[in-house]
C-alpha cells in the first residue's frame, strides 16, 4: 500500500485567516481554492483518483495555516484514508500525558517543527518526550532544513540536534532529509546523510521537493544506494511538483508521477507501510 507519510489539512480558519506568506497565496491561486472546504474536497478527490492508499495528515498547532490536531484527529476519525499526524512540542509540561493520549487515539506519528515551536530537540528537557517515544515506537516526523512557511529559527531545523533521539531508539523521519530550497539559505543535506547511514532508525522523506535546488539534493541521494534505501514517500500537500501547471492536475497522482520518472522502486512507494506498521484496512 501506498502511503503519502506527509501533507496538510487546510485550517478552517485560513479563509479569515492573514497569516500566510506570498508562496501560500500563489498555492491557493493556483489549486483555485479560497475555503477549508474547497481544499478538502480537492484532498478528497485528488486520493480517490491516485493509487495512494492513505495519507498521513500532520497537524500544526496554532499557526492559522494549517489545522491542529483536534481537527485533523475529527476528519481522521470520520474517514478511513486519513492517518493522524499529532503535533506535539517536547518542552510542554504535559507532553507525555498528551503522547499517551494520541496514541491511544490511533496517532501514526508525532510532527515537530523545531523552527516554529521554537524547541533545541538535543537539549535535555526533550528526554522524557524522546524515551516515551521511544517505548511507545511512535515514529517522530522533524522537519530538518529551512523552513518557508511557519518562520522561526532555522539553526533550530539541523538534523544533528537529533543524535540523542536516534541514540535512544527513536524512529525519526528527517521532513526534506535537511535540505535547502533557495541558493542563499544554508542546507543540512550532509548533517542528514551522516545520521541515516549511522543509524538503522534515522529516515527522510522527500516531501514537497519542489524547485530545481532540491531536484539537486534529490539527485544526490539516488546516487547514493545506502541513502536511497532510506528514503520515504510524502508530497507536503498541497505543495506540487514545478513540473506541472494546471490548477485541476491531481497533486497525489503528480507527484507519484513525478518520482516514477526519476527511477524510484516499489520498496520506495511503500516502505512507510513497515515504518508506520499500518494494515491495509
Amino acid at each position: 500500500m501506498i502511503i503519502d507519510i506527509h501533507a496538510h489539512l487546510m485550517s478552517s480558519s485560513f479563509s479569515r485567516s492573514g497569516r500566510f506568506n506570498l508562496w501560500n497565496a500563489v498555492l491557493r491561486h493556483k489549486l483555485g481554492i479560497s475555503t477549508a472546504p474547497d481544499f478538502l474536497e480537492k484532498m478528497k478527490n485528488d486520493l480517490r483518483e491516485s493509487p495512494v492508499g492513505k495519507v498521513v495528515l500532520c497537524a500544526v498547532e496554532g499557526s492559522g495555516i494549517a489545522a491542529g490536531n483536534r481537527e485533523v484527529l475529527d476528519l481522521c476519525r470520520n474517514d478511513g484514508r486519513f492517518l493522524y499526524g499529532v503535533n506535539l512540542n517536547p518542552l510542554s509540561p504535559s507532553v507525555c500525558d498528551e503522547m499517551e493520549y494520541a496514541v491511544r487515539q490511533g496517532a501514526v506519528l508525532i510532527k515537530l517543527l523545531p523552527s516554529w515551536q521554537g524547541v533545541d530537540l538535543s537539549a535535555d528537557p526533550c528526554l522524557p518526550f524522546w524515551q516515551l517515544a521511544a517505548e511507545k515506537k511512535i515514529p517522530v516526523l522533524v522537519h530538518t532544513g529551512p523552513e518557508h512557511t511557519f518562520r522561526g529559527d532555522n539553526r533550530l531545523n539541523d538534523p544533528g540536534r537529533l543524535e540523542k533521539a536516534a541514540e535512544m531508539g527513536v524512529t525519526l523521519i528527517c521532513a526534506h532529509c535537511g535540505c535547502s530550497m533557495m541558493l542563499h539559505e544554508r542546507s543540512y543535506f550532509s548533517e542528514w546523510a551522516r545520521l541515516a547511514r549511522k543509524y538503522a532508525n534515522v529516515y527522510g522523506d522527500v516531501s514537497g521537493f519542489s524547485g530545481c535546488l532540491r531536484h539537486y539534493w534529490l539527485s544526490r541521494i539516488l546516487r547514493d544506494g545506502a541513502l536511497k534505501r532510506k528514503i520515504l514517500f510524502g508530497t507536503d500537500y498541497p505543495s506540487y511538483p514545478y513540473v506541472f501547471r494546471k490548477n485541476d492536475r491531481n497533486i497525489f497522482g503528480g507527484w507519484l508521477d513525478f518520482y516514477a520518472s526519476r527511477g524510484l522502486d516499489q520498496d520506495f512507494f511503500h516502505r512507510a507501510q513497515e515504518i508506520l506498521n499500518v494494515s491495509e484496512t
